[in-house]
């Protein structure tokens, strides 16, 4: 019974913990070690090289700032007079009357103007302007946001030295008041975007790993915008992720005669986890014209967009060179390109590959096929040279989905690559997206822990085998009886999961243990229920 209490209360407490990990509990940024804000991400910006904002000692700990650690700024010559920082480490706050009222302390060598600014979430982007009065003494310089009480935002950005600087000028903050934070965590997607469908010889492609991209094209140029931008990878598809968006370009690696290329159309995929506006605009030389993308409430799932060309008023489709993607929140984009309007007759929604041991299982699915003789499905070691390593009949011509699955048991060591040939009975064909799994054999045998652990009523048990064995996985109780058998066959190399269900037994310890061979380990887990 002790030993259950005491559990009981390390559980409760952990879940404390947890809790508070989400939420800021003071509204001071202080940058002490321990404190808050010197842990969180700063991103400098428009500042010639962008020297990191860094933490160090106080220069003159008397007076009304007697901390003994502040944030250092080094505002360039060379950098842009609205050269910044920001951070999204306070999380997302709403403003109200007790806290709509941002402070800030600045020690300068210079009078300047200092920006503050909030961004994200619901409300628009809002830049206030303050100067300082004094140099090389702390100062409290104060701005009132109470104009857009209610508003939700999720992003602090300073500009603490707004003017065309003849030195670079080294500026000290600290202790910035801001409304309490709560960070939220955003859902991803799970799933890549839809895979294309359009025959590579009728489409210029801006950005997508099913055609080659324009050449020189640059997904994230310095236009000023305070946009996170990064590639992230997606069961193996490279998409592009918009963190907090306001505003982010593209330029393209050549200007696009689209109408002599006869295209009409220009495509694109798109997954919000919390926008509520995006649009994307077409350019050309002194035109951009947007087409809306997000109407409220359009999040977490793959939008697929093709969008006539000649929604685009204005702009010169014979001499597009840019786009322009504007909005608000976290956006995922995929598959940019121009077509034609031609699609290809197999509508592949999804292909996946996963390791299970020592095989690899490849599935893919079709919501219908026309004329489809069936799937060539192809390996590579290097994701260059591609080798047939089997065949996959297809159904011909149907409205209906169908799900194909193939087993590759001739694996090796590392990185494989795999793709789908689509063959027609005509002759003609069309290429899937590259998937990629990571095999990599288990160099000596392992049993894991169990997780989660304590755990109500199943957790995941994973060991390794580094060489084909037969292999028993079996569960006892406290007494040494064998409860459960959850593996009892001969099994390949590989690295194995499985999962334990304990609905019909009662809350104790219990022990799991793995055989194979010479080799045997055990292990203890708990399940409370």
């Amino acid at each position: 019974m002790k030993q259950n209490i005491t559990y009981l209360y390390s559980l409760l407490l952990f879940l404390a913990i947890s809790c508070l990990s989400f939420a800021q509990v003071s509204h001071d940024i202080n940058f002490e070690s321990g404190g808050i804000g010197a842990d969180w991400e700063w991103i400098v910006g428009e500042n010639a090289d962008n020297p990191p904002l860094e933490f160090v000692a106080n220069p003159s700990n008397s007076g009304i700032n007697t901390s003994a650690t502040v944030a250092k700024f080094i505002a360039r010559q060379t950098g842009n007079p609205w050269a910044l920082f920001f951070t999204d480490g306070d999380g997302e706050f709403t403003f109200d009357g007790t806290n709509s009222i941002v402070k800030i302390m600045v020690y300068k060598p210079v009078i300047s103007p200092i920006h503050f600014k909030v961004e994200g979430a619901t409300g628009a982007p809002l830049e206030l302007t303050e100067s300082n009065t004094v140099i090389n003494q702390w100062e409290e310089i104060t701005f009132d946001f109470s104009t857009v009480i209610g508003n939700t935002y999720n992003r602090l950005v300073i500009l603490p030295d707004f003017y065309a600087r003849p030195q670079d000028n080294i500026i000290y903050i600290d202790n910035i008041e801001v409304p309490d934070g709560v960070i939220i965590t955003l859902p991803e997607p799970i799933v890549h975007a839809p895979v294309p469908m359009n025959p590579a010889g009728n489409v210029i492609s801006v950005f997508s790993d099913a055609y080659n991209d324009i050449a020189g094209t640059n997904l994230n140029p310095g236009w000023g915008q305070s946009t996170v931008f990064s590639l992230v990878q997606i069961q193996g598809d490279t998409t592009m992720l918009y963190g907090n968006l306001n505003y982010q370009g593209i330029e393209l690696g050549s200007n696009q005669d689209l109408l002599s290329a006869g295209m009409q159309y220009l495509h694109l995929d798109y997954w919000s986890a919390n926008s509520t506006d995006l649009g994307v605009y077409l350019i050309s030389p002194g035109v951009e014209t947007e087409y809306l993308l997000v109407p409220p409430g359009t999040t977490e799932t793959w939008e697929s967009v093709d969008i006539l060309l000649t929604d685009f008023t204005g702009v010169d489709l014979s001499n597009v060179f840019q786009f322009k993607f504007e909005g608000n929140g976290t956006t995922y984009i995929d598959n940019i390109y121009f077509h034609d309007g031609a699609v290809v007759p197999v509508e592949l929604t999804s292909f996946s590959a996963s390791l299970i041991g020592s095989g690899v299982v490849l599935t893919w699915s079709t919501a219908s096929e026309t004329n489809n003789s069936g799937f060539s499905v192809e390996k590579s070691t290097d994701n260059k040279s591609f080798a047939s390593i089997s065949f996959i009949e297809g159904m011909g011509t149907t409205t209906e989905s169908n799900n194909y699955k193939y087993v590759d048991t001739r694996t090796s060591n590392g990185s494989l690559f795999y793709r789908l040939k689509q063959d027609d009975f005509d002759g003609s064909f069309s290429y899937s997206n590259v998937v990629e799994v990571n095999n990599i054999l288990p160099a000596e045998y392992l049993l894991k822990q169990n997780y989660p652990n304590p755990f109500n009523p199943s957790t995941k048990i994973k060991f390794n085998l580094p060489e084909a064995n037969n292999v028993k996985l079996a569960i006892y109780n406290a007494l040494g009886q064998e409860v459960a058998t959850l593996v009892n066959n001969y099994m390949s190399a590989g690295s194995y999961e499985f999962n334990f269900d304990a609905s019909n037994l009662t809350s104790g310890i219990y022990f799991y243990s793995v055989s194979a061979g010479r080799y045997s380990s055990i292990k203890k887990m708990m399940l409370v229920k």
